[in-house]
């Protein structure tokens, strides 16, 4: 067993893990906990009872990153889910571009193996919407669950994973850690436990104090107030340039980096990436020897097997006048004659999760990939041209097998490595996180604090912001021109009673409430630029504040959203911007907000 004994949490958990173990009826067990609970920890205790009683274990996670962190973690083989789960089965081309096709395995392992799958909150049950790859029926946790078989036989599933971090990609939720869920679809018989004593950051940490914050306001059904903020200890503010400049410099002095930057989206990792690339010196956009680099695809490799997520060093970089340029000519969906040209370069890349005396890797590279992010299309025109060559091969060789042993159709797709989005970060842990908290979604909602949560949830120790992050029921509000208006209509109803009330009980319904700080907000600012709040009038969308500006007919209109949150104000005057004291109270108000 591992040296470190379980605390009284983990162990009601692992007790709990035995019992489902040698309880036949239960098909799942689900091993629930927040950042840092101890979840891998507990994940070792469990291993080595399966190998001391016999059992076979398959550890599966669903990206590579996440399986490569697991086999760390454990010090034991882990896979991702579609390694395990696919084998290929056809391979195409046509003008609507490439494809290839995996079925499912047929499954060999013993009746009475346990299946871990880790950070299983990534699992998704919705139909993929790769145009290029085609896995199975497209649902990944249905053919999890297709290939394990727990009900036609005595394998057991293990899901783990954080039920507060972000789920798959276009889904509300996480399907493979919700029991009912997985009863009510798949008729499984789950058992569950969740940690929650955290034990990664110390106890004084304001990373720890933020991401419970964060959890905690996903369970809020109204009113969300949080912030992240720097603190100088644990949690710090800085401007974008000076984190580049900074990030760069930690780039030059270690090899394997101790930072990450982790954005939103793939357009703010490409800003990010060519930003740090221009503070490291590299004014071209074309690869440089030393740079990092993530694998945009698994890899099998006769030296290596690269998985979708890996980082790496260049090392040695083969000279520009070495570098191999194709030019394809293809029919692409409703495109006719589109011109490609592939670039293909040979390098030397160490992979940074492996042993520091462990060697370079020699592999060709696909540069284009690292700025042309049409892999739909790269890869259709890498099917044309290896097509070709294959037609003009004098040894005659299958398809299937020239293109196992031709580099070119194997050569590796990569993106830069500096950046990457907070899906991509899942399952990982660095020692400082980089945070860029812009998003298209606003803060409250749960998008949001769960993208946040699981960014700040990388960091084993530090995160430095490029902005605070603030979080009230009012931080959201779109303040909208001076627009002109007709005469004030005649109906005028009072405030509503609760904005009198310092302290609002925690029954007030959430629309009431977001309506009462609506009006604390618009009465102070009056009381402040010496205007007059003559009456409101509350309808169930939004309000409308009569003020006394002199000008008959001046207010201000405040639209709310589904969530019952104030989501716009429109100052309105007769007047326009000649409204003297409604021009002061604007510049207050747009100062406030």
């Amino acid at each position: 067993m591992p040296a470190q004994p379980l605390t009284a949490h983990q162990q009601k958990a692992f007790e709990g893990i035995l019992g489902f173990l040698d309880d036949p009826g239960l098909h799942a067990f689900l091993l629930l906990g927040y950042a840092g609970t101890g979840k891998t920890f507990l994940l070792r205790h469990v291993l080595e009872v399966c190998e001391e009683a016999g059992l076979k274990t398959v550890l599966l996670a669903p990206t590579g990153r996440a399986a490569r962190i697991l086999e760390q973690a454990t010090q034991r083989e882990a896979s991702t889910i579609h390694r395990a789960l696919y084998e290929q089965t056809r391979e195409y081309c046509t003008d609507e571009g490439y494809r290839a096709e995996f079925s499912l395995r047929e499954n060999e392992d013993p009746d009475t193996t346990l299946y871990l799958i880790d950070e299983a909150s990534m699992l998704s049950d919705m139909e993929a919407d790769s145009e290029e790859l085609c896995f199975g029926s497209g649902r990944l946790l249905l053919d999890l669950i297709t290939y394990v078989s727990p009900y036609r036989s005595s394998r057991k599933l293990l899901f783990i994973g954080d039920p507060a971090q972000l789920p798959p990609v276009h889904q509300a939720g996480s399907p493979a850690l919700a029991r009912s869920y997985l009863h009510h679809s798949y008729g499984l018989q789950c058992a569950q436990a969740t940690l929650t004593q955290v034990h990664r950051q110390q106890r004084d940490s304001r990373l720890l104090e933020t991401a419970t914050r964060l959890r905690s306001e996903l369970h809020k059904a109204g009113h969300r107030s949080f912030h992240i903020v720097g603190n100088g200890h644990d949690i710090f503010e800085r401007t974008p340039a000076s984190l580049i400049s900074a990030y760069a410099r930690h780039l030059k002095r270690y090899t394997v980096p101790r930072i990450i930057w982790i954005t939103h989206s793939n357009k703010a990792a490409h800003e990010t990436n060519r930003a740090v690339r221009q503070a490291l010196g590299y004014r071209s956009a074309r690869l440089q020897q030393g740079e990092l680099l993530m694998a945009a695809r698994n890899h099998y490799s006769p030296e290596a097997f690269f998985m979708n997520g890996d980082q790496m060093r260049v090392v040695h970089l083969a000279p520009e006048s070495e570098t191999e340029t194709v030019e394809v000519q293809l029919n692409y969906r409703d495109q006719k004659g589109v011109r490609v040209q592939l670039r293909y370069r040979q390098a030397q890349v160490r992979l940074l999760h492996e042993a520091p005396d462990a060697g370079p890797v020699r592999i060709l590279l696909l540069e284009n990939s690292l700025t042309d992010f049409r892999t739909g299309l790269l890869s259709a025109a890498a099917w044309v041209e290896s097509m070709k060559r294959w037609q003009a091969d004098p040894q005659g060789l299958e398809l299937e097998a020239f293109r196992r042993q031709d580099a070119r159709a194997n050569a590796l797709l990569v993106r830069f490595g500096y950046a990457i989005t907070c899906h991509k970060a899942q399952g990982g842990a660095w020692e400082t996180v980089i945070l860029n908290p812009e998003h298209p979604v606003p803060l409250h909602k749960d998008a949001f604090i769960r993208w946040a949560y699981t960014a700040l949830t990388r960091s084993r120790s530090k995160l430095c912001l490029s902005a605070p992050v603030r979080c009230r029921s009012l931080s959201n509000i779109r303040l909208m021109p001076i627009q002109p208006c007709e005469a004030f209509p005649e109906t005028v109803a009072t405030p509503p009673a609760e904005a009198h009330t310092p302290a609002l009980p925690l029954t007030v319904r959430p629309a009431d409430f977001h309506k009462a700080a609506c009006y604390d907000l618009i009465s102070g600012v009056c009381e402040r630029s010496g205007v007059t709040l003559m009456g409101v009038t509350e309808e169930e969308r939004g309000m409308c504040f009569r003020l006394g500006t002199g000008i008959a007919g001046s207010r201000i209109d405040a639209y709310f959203d589904h969530d019952g949150i104030c989501a716009e104000l429109v100052p309105r005057s007769p007047a326009g911007y000649k409204d003297d004291r409604l021009l002061r109270l604007y510049a207050c108000l747009a100062r406030q907000i």
